[in-house]
């Protein structure tokens, strides 16, 4: 029977746990006002992003639910796609809604002149 090898989990749940950070982050959103939406203190919400705690199921779809992503955006990058999936145009599109996300921050950016 295979077994569950823990270090590669780790792996796994560092890199998830990066994501929901910088999701997070591109949203504007606190670690305290993600915890406050969820009923979880900050310090949850840190060991997720961490990776020192697991993100269940169910915790990942409500984060994604809060963060307006699918839970793919999180997951998308442990599989393997032609390019033709569900999964790979999702993840484009949160590239593509990253990118325009550092765009609108630039537009907003005052411009210095010359005196």
């Amino acid at each position: 029977m295979p077994r569950i090898n823990t270090d590669r989990t780790s792996e796994i749940d560092r890199a998830i746990g990066a994501a929901l950070l910088t999701i997070r982050a591109a949203r504007g959103i606190s670690q305290s006002e993600l915890a406050e939406r969820l009923g979880v203190s900050f310090q949850q919400i840190q060991k997720y992003e961490q990776g020192t705690n697991r993100l269940s199921a169910s915790v990942l779809v409500l984060i994604a639910r809060e963060l307006e992503v699918s839970p793919m955006t999180f997951l998308g990058e442990f599989f393997d796609y032609d390019g033709t999936g569900d999964c790979d145009i999702l993840k484009r599109l949160a590239n593509a809604e990253e990118r325009l996300m550092q765009i609108h921050t630039l537009s907003r950016t005052p411009v210095r002149t010359a005196n």
